[in-house]
C-alpha cells in the first residue's frame, strides 16, 4: 500500500497538514503521459511554492525546505482528493478560521465545499476536479486574545498528469480563439448594417489578430475616400453685407428698406453647395478615431503583458501602423465633417460605393473582437475538461475541412444556418453547427457539438435533423454526419465524445485507455439514437449511428492505431463492432512559419485523420453500410422499414417485351400483370421487387419509383386478345439494382405468384432462410 505523502505549511500561528494519498501514482503519471526523461530536465513535474503573507514555511513529507519562493515537485494534481487539517501551532488557540481559494470562500454552508470550519479548527477534502493552473490559498484567522484578523497566504500550482497544462492549455485556448477569430472573418458577408457606435471591452489578441489581417485593406480605402470622397448638396447659411448679394430675394426686400443706411447690417442667405459632411464620411471619421484609440490600448496590453519597453520587440510594424492611423486621424478632411451618430436605416453607399464598402466590410470584422469578449468570458470559466470537449469539437472539424480540401472538394461553410452575432459564440459553445457545402448545394459533411436528441415525448425539434430517442435525451459532444447523393440524401452518422481523463488500467499492450463509462456511452448513444423519415409515424424506425468513438489525451503509438492491422484493443473493437476511442492531444503538433498548424508523422492524431479520410473517400462510402454492425433486430437501410415492402410476382409477357432481362437481373422497367391491380396491394410502400420464374426466387430489385401507366399500345402489338387485354392500365416499376440471393428458394407454387403479393421483410427472410433449394 502506498504510504500517504504529506504537505505541510506553517507559520508561528498556524499548521496546515494536507494528506496526498496518489502522491506517488500521479508522479508516476506525470511521467509517463508526458513522456518525461528522469535524468533530464524535471520541470514539467515540479512547481513554485511562494509565499505571500504571513511568512509561512513550507515541509514535503517532513522536509523542510527554506524560502520564500522555491521549486518543488508537484503536490497537488487536478481530480485528486487531499483530506486537510487546520489548527493552531503549539500554544496558539484559534478562535476563528476560514479558507479562500482564488478568492472564492470554501468554508461556510453557502460554499457548496467539503471544508468545514468549527472555530477553532478547519478540516475536510479538498479537490480541484479539472482546474488546473496557479493557485492561490489564503487562511484567514484570529488568534484567542488578539484583536485583528490575521492571514497566511501561499501561491502553488495545481498540475494535470494527463497534459503539459502550461503549454497543451494554451494550445487549445489560442485554438479556440483563434477558430472563432476565423469563423467571423468568413461570414462578413452575411451580417447586415445595425451597428451603432459605442465602445466596449474586448479581449485584446483576438482584436489584433483580426486588426493586423485587414489593417492595409482599411488604409487604402480610407485614403481612396478622402481622394475621391461622396458629396451631397447641403443648405449652407451665410451672413453678407448688401453690396456683397447679386440680387435681393422678395423675402428681405422689408429688411432691406429698414436696414439700407447701415453698411454694418448682415443679411441672412442660403444657397446649396457640394459638402463632404456626409453620414458615410462621418462613420468613416469615427471608425479611424476608434481604431486608433483600440489600438494604442492593445498596443500598451501587449507590451505590458511581456514585459516589455521596445515596441519594435512586440512587432517591427507597430511604428509603421501607428503612424499611418495617426495621419489619417489628423487628416484635414475630417475638420468639416461632423460627429458620427448611428445609421438610422439601411445605407447603400455604405454597402456598394469603392472604398466605403471595404471600410464597413472591415470595421463589421474588427466589431467580431467586440463581441468574442462574451465568449471569451464563458471559455474562461469552464475547466480544462470543458475547453478540450470544445477544442476536440474544433480539430474534428478541421480535420474534415482539410480532407475535402485535399480529395479536391471545394466547398463553402455554413455555421447553423445563421449569420455570426453576438450571440453566435455562446451558441457555439454549448451546441453548434457547422456544414461544408459544395458548389452544387449538397452538404457533404456536417460536425455538430452539443447536438441535443430530444425524445418523443416533447415537442422540439432534435438537434440532429430527423432523430430521436424513445427514451431519455441524448447529448454527445460531436455528431460528424456524412451525406451521399447517389443516395438520395441518405447520412451517415458517426459520434465522438471528448473525454478528458485516462483509465488507470491499462490494455494487453501496456497502452492507455479511454475510461471505461465513456465507452459505456457509446454503446448507449448507438443504442438510444434513432432515424425516423420525415412525415413517417413513430413505428418505423432505422438505425442512426453507424459507430461511436472515445477521444481521451492518451499515448498511444501510431502503428498499434493503424486501421486494418493495429494492435491497440480499442482499434480491434473499432473493426469488429464499430465503436472505439482515438488518442488527442494538443502537444502533438505544431506550427509552420506561415502560422499553420502541422501534425507530426508520429501523431496518432493522423490515425483520426486516416479513419475521417475513409469516411470521405467515395469508395469507402460504397462500403460504409456493409463494414457496420446493427444492432439484434434492427439494420442499417437507405430505405425505411414498412410492411409490405417485397413485391413477388410472375412476369406477364404481353406488357413486359424482354422477360429474359428482367430474369437475369438486367431490367430497367417492369409491368405487372392486370391481376395485380385487383389485389388491393398499397403499391406506394413497395421498395423492392423479387420476380418469379418457374416457382423460383433468384434474387430482387432495388424500386425507385412505382406509377401507373396504359399499356394499350403495347397489348395491341401481341398475338392478339387475352384475359385481361381489355384492361390495359398496368402498374410501372422503375427498377434500380439488382441483388442475387445466394441461394433461390421455392414460391409460387398456388395462384399467388401471378397475381403478385406484397411480404413483408421479415417473411421475405422466412422464405430465403426456410426454401432455399
Amino acid at each position: 500500500m502506498e504510504a500517504v505523502y504529506s504537505f505541510v505549511v506553517s507559520n508561528e500561528d498556524l499548521v496546515v497538514r494536507f494528506s496526498c494519498p496518489n502522491h506517488s501514482r500521479r508522479i508516476a503519471q506525470i511521467i509517463n503521459n508526458l513522456r518525461i526523461d528522469p535524468s533530464a530536465d524535471d520541470s514539467q513535474k515540479t512547481c513554485r511554492y511562494t509565499a505571500v503573507e504571513g511568512h509561512p514555511s513550507f515541509h514535503f513529507n517532513g522536509e523542510s525546505i527554506e524560502g520564500e519562493d522555491i521549486r518543488h515537485e508537484a503536490v497537488f494534481f487536478e481530480n485528486t482528493e487531499y483530506p486537510l487539517i487546520v489548527r493552531g501551532a503549539k500554544d496558539r488557540e484559534i478562535e476563528s478560521i476560514s479558507l479562500v481559494i482564488n478568492d472564492r470562500l470554501k468554508t461556510g454552508g453557502e460554499s457548496g465545499s467539503n471544508i468545514i470550519s468549527d472555530g477553532g479548527e478547519l478540516y475536510g477534502a479538498l479537490n480541484f476536479h479539472n482546474q488546473a493552473g496557479m493557485t492561490d490559498f489564503c487562511f484567514r484567522y484570529k488568534v484567542k486574545g488578539e484583536r485583528h484578523h490575521k492571514t497566511l497566504k501561499f501561491i502553488t500550482e495545481v498540475l494535470s498528469y494527463k497534459l503539459d497544462y502550461r503549454s497543451d492549455l494554451r494550445t487549445i485556448i489560442a485554438d479556440i480563439e483563434n477558430e472563432y477569430a476565423m469563423l467571423c472573418s468568413s461570414f462578413l458577408k452575411d451580417t447586415y448594417l445595425t451597428m451603432r457606435c459605442g465602445r466596449n471591452a474586448s479581449s485584446p489578441l483576438i482584436w489584433w489578430q483580426i486588426f493586423k489581417s485587414c489593417y492595409k485593406d482599411i488604409v487604402e480605402a480610407a485614403n481612396r475616400i478622402i481622394d475621391r470622397p461622396k458629396r451631397r448638396l447641403r443648405t449652407m447659411t451665410r451672413y453678407e453685407r448688401a453690396e456683397r448679394l447679386a440680387i435681393v430675394p422678395r423675402h428681405m426686400e422689408n429688411e432691406y428698406q429698414l436696414h439700407k443706411d447701415n453698411p454694418a447690417h448682415l443679411y441672412r442667405t442660403e444657397e446649396l453647395m457640394l459638402s463632404h459632411d456626409t453620414i458615410e464620411n462621418r462613420f468613416l471619421k469615427h471608425a479611424i478615431n476608434e481604431m486608433l484609440h483600440r489600438f494604442t490600448t492593445v498596443k500598451e496590453h501587449i507590451m505590458t503583458a511581456m514585459h516589455l519597453s521596445d515596441p519594435l520587440a512586440v512587432d517591427t510594424s507597430l511604428p509603421e501602423i501607428e503612424s499611418s492611423l495617426l495621419r489619417l486621424h489628423n487628416h484635414t478632411f475630417f475638420r468639416g465633417v461632423g460627429v458620427f451618430k448611428g445609421f438610422t436605416q439601411d445605407n447603400l453607399v455604405m454597402k456598394q460605393a469603392l472604398g466605403y464598402k471595404t471600410i464597413l466590410e472591415k470595421w463589421i470584422e474588427l466589431q467580431q473582437g467586440y463581441e468574442l469578449e462574451e465568449g471569451m468570458r464563458k471559455l474562461e470559466v469552464k475547466d480544462i475538461s470543458e475547453l478540450y470537449e470544445i477544442w476536440c469539437f474544433i480539430k474534428v472539424k478541421n480535420i474534415v475541412q482539410d480532407t475535402l480540401r485535399e480529395l479536391g472538394k471545394e466547398t463553402t461553410i455554413d455555421v447553423g444556418g445563421k449569420v455570426i452575432t453576438k450571440e453566435f459564440i455562446p451558441q457555439l459553445v454549448y451546441g453548434g453547427e457547422v456544414s461544408f457545402i459544395d458548389s452544387g448545394g449538397v452538404e457533404l459533411a456536417t460536425v455538430s457539438y452539443n447536438a441535443q436528441v430530444e425524445k418523443e415525448s416533447t415537442k422540439k425539434l432534435s438537434a440532429i435533423t430527423g432523430t430521436d430517442t424513445m427514451t431519455t435525451i441524448q447529448r454527445p459532444d460531436i455528431v460528424l454526419r456524412l451525406s451521399k447523393t447517389q443516395d438520395g440524401g441518405m447520412k451517415y452518422t458517426y459520434l465522438f465524445d471528448a473525454k478528458y481523463r485516462i483509465d488507470d488500467t491499462k490494455d494487453g499492450n501496456g497502452y492507455d485507455v479511454p475510461p471505461e463509462d465513456a465507452i459505456n456511452q457509446m454503446h448507449r448513444y448507438r443504442d438510444a439514437i434513432y432515424y425516423t423519415e420525415e412525415g413517417s409515424d413513430r413505428a418505423n424506425l432505422k438505425k442512426e449511428i453507424i459507430a461511436g468513438y472515445v477521444l481521451f489525451p492518451g499515448q498511444i503509438p501510431l502503428d498499434a492505431l493503424d486501421l486494418e492491422s493495429g494492435n491497440y484493443y480499442y482499434q480491434e473493437a473499432n473493426r469488429k463492432i464499430g465503436i472505439g476511442a482515438f488518442p488527442l492531444r494538443p502537444d502533438q503538433e505544431g506550427h509552420k512559419q506561415d502560422g499553420s498548424i502541422e501534425v507530426r508523422a508520429d501523431s496518432s492524431e493522423n490515425a483520426l485523420r486516416r479513419q475521417i479520410r475513409r469516411w470521405l473517400e467515395e469508395e469507402g462510402k460504397e462500403q460504409l453500410l456493409e463494414q457496420s454492425i446493427p444492432q439484434k433486430g434492427l439494420e442499417y437501410a437507405d430505405e425505411p422499414v414498412t410492411k409490405g415492402t417485397y413485391f413477388l410476382s410472375t412476369i406477364d409477357t404481353h406488357v413486359n417485351e424482354d422477360a429474359h432481362a428482367i430474369i437475369e437481373g438486367r431490367a430497367t422497367d417492369f409491368y405487372s400483370g392486370y391481376t395485380a391491380i385487383l389485389s388491393g396491394t398499397d403499391f406506394q410502400k413497395i421498395k423492392y421487387f423479387a420476380p418469379v420464374n418457374e416457382h423460383k426466387v433468384r434474387g430482387y430489385y432495388k424500386v425507385s419509383h412505382i406509377d401507373a401507366k396504359d399499356m394499350s399500345e403495347v397489348i395491341k402489338r401481341g398475338k392478339g386478345a387475352y384475359k385481361g387485354s381489355d384492361k390495359p392500365i398496368r402498374i410501372h416499376f422503375r427498377l434500380g439494382e439488382y441483388v442475387p440471393l445466394a441461394s433461390a428458394f421455392t414460391y409460387g407454387l398456388d395462384a399467388a405468384a401471378a397475381k403478385g403479393i406484397a411480404l413483408s421483410r421479415k417473411k421475405f427472410r422466412e422464405y430465403v432462410q426456410e426454401k432455399s433449394v
